[in-house]
């Protein structure tokens, strides 16, 4: 066998592993991680893969463990801030105020689809929307837990616009592609995506009949959210364009599907103020989340000081780590404020945090192994022996490119964390390739997001807060990896089709 081609299959070899124990052994996500990291190792060690330069595993898997600490704290909290919302019943009041005046319950998965979840998703990020989704869905008693899983996960629509477009910039600063035109391309090739997950949404919700019926309401939702989408991108700064674009779109589905029912709870006047009071003290966490975001995050000022005093250096492992500028630390102040809010007994408490606990172990467990396999397949060149076997397909390439960054948010559960991995090379390829950079670098920051939300950490999480087994959330894993092969083919095709409509090889 062509040396070449032997370090290629090995370099595959590792993220084989995982599928094959997670979609065919049925195993944890955790195991898979766990399996796929000892193999990658394995494989280092005997240096089938030309390596670039000599390193020290151990480092390796250190820095790979700290580089998925924002991440890890993020999906702690959120799963904390969720628990403490649940026992508060501040979901109960948010679900009676946002879908329960709309009693179809068709239009009802595609609002949480179409447009609140992306909304939590883009203030949040890191697949927290799908947590709080979730919790909106359990309320419709007639979907099974399995259902609520699935729905929740294709509310990640507006991942590349998570945590204020944290992994546009990433990719906007790697690629050399200005971040309003990586933003604006971005949504233009979101587009068949939004119709996709509210079919599937709608589809999983009512079935074949229901389906027909409620086949309107699918498209003014996939309009509306597309038309609000591609608007904001293109007046507003991309840090906040998602998370306008989606209030927006929920803000005027809700009006279109309750028009002949006033906002405000019928009954007397005193009933009426009671009720928006407790509207309010229910959003007031959301707000908090929502303000510290925005301030860490869209304000230089104080990004600026964060970094100056909040920043942990280690030269050692070449990283640096923040761990305060990122949604984990908003969502811990959110579970005060609720507490606080709410009144939750220390009782109530305790059994909170067993809850949470029990829960987290999976999550961040299969997170942290994920991000090691992701830094040992990046620091011994499995990752570039995958890139350049990819990039050898001329100007064919850019139908692989949301192949491979599809690899990277899939591994990594974090579009961040995927473009930082692929962003740079797939722009070299493409000028190489003479190819459109800005179509390449869009591609890139699509398919890293589309597929984060088939990856162990964020599928877990989804089975965690639908309180599924072991056995469902495997079951869970291998629907959305076929989503996720759908999604990468239809961006491969939007690509290629882009790819021959521009008449200059660069953008």
């Amino acid at each position: 066998m062509h040396p070449g081609l032997l370090s290629l299959v090995f370099s595959c070899l590792p993220v084989f592993v995982a599928l094959l124990v997670t979609y065919v052994l049925r195993w944890s996500s955790f195991r898979a991680g766990l399996i796929a990291c000892a193999a990658a190792g394995i494989i280092a060690s005997f240096h089938v893969v030309n390596q670039t330069s000599n390193i020290s595993m151990l480092d390796t898997m250190i820095r790979g463990a700290l580089e998925s600490i924002p991440v890890a704290e993020v999906l702690l909290f959120g799963l904390l801030f969720y628990h403490v919302l649940l026992d508060a019943g501040s979901f109960e009041t948010i679900q009676r105020l946002l879908l329960g005046r709309i009693t179809s319950p068709g239009r009802q998965t595609l609002l949480v689809v179409s447009a609140v979840g992306p909304f939590f998703e883009a203030t949040t990020g890191f697949g927290l929307g799908i947590v709080l989704s979730a919790a909106l869905l359990s309320a419709m008693q007639w979907l099974p837990r399995r259902r609520i899983a699935q729905i929740s996960l294709l509310t990640q629509s507006q991942v590349p616009w998570g945590a204020f477009a944290a992994g546009t910039w990433i990719n906007s600063t790697l690629s050399g592609v200005p971040l309003r035109t990586l933003a604006f391309c971005s949504a233009a090739l979101s587009i068949p995506l939004l119709l996709l997950y509210g079919a599937i949404a709608l589809y999983l919700c009512v079935g074949r009949s229901g389906f027909r019926q409620h086949a309107t309401d699918l498209w003014v939702a996939c309009l509306v959210e597309a038309a609000c989408l591609i608007g904001f991108n293109d007046i507003l700064p991309p840090t906040i364009a998602g998370a306008v674009s989606s209030a927006a779109t929920t803000l005027i589905l809700r009006l279109a599907w309750n028009k002949s029912t006033p906002i405000g709870p019928g009954g007397s006047e005193r009933g009426q103020v009671a009720e928006w009071r407790a509207w309010a003290r229910s959003m007031t966490p959301y707000a908090l989340v929502f303000f510290t975001c925005f301030t860490t995050s869209a304000m230089p000022s104080v990004t600026k000081m964060l970094n100056r005093w909040t920043t942990w250096t280690l030269p050692s492992y070449d990283i640096s780590l923040n761990i305060v500028e990122n949604p984990g630390m908003a969502l811990l102040l959110g579970c005060f404020a609720c507490w606080l809010l709410f009144r939750v007994p220390a009782k109530r408490l305790r059994h909170v945090a067993d809850r949470w606990l029990r829960q987290a172990y999976g999550v961040i467990g299969s997170t942290v192994c994920f991000f090691i396999l992701a830094a040992l397949m990046r620091d011994t060149g499995m990752t570039r022996v995958i890139a350049d076997g990819v990039a050898g397909a001329g100007r064919a390439y850019i139908a692989c490119v949301p192949f491979l960054g599809g690899l990277g948010g899939y591994l990594t559960g974090s579009n961040s964390a995927a473009n930082a991995m692929f962003a740079s090379f797939q722009a070299q390829a493409a000028r190489a390739s003479g190819l459109p950079v800005a179509l390449a670098a869009s591609i890139q920051n699509v398919a890293a997001s589309s597929a984060t939300m088939a990856s162990p950490s964020r599928v877990t999480m989804a089975g965690s807060s639908c309180g599924l087994s072991e056995a469902e959330s495997s079951q869970v894993s291998r629907w959305t990896t076929a989503v996720m092969a759908v999604t990468l083919a239809i961006i491969a095709a939007e690509g290629t089709f882009g790819a021959l409509m521009l008449a200059s090889p660069r953008l």
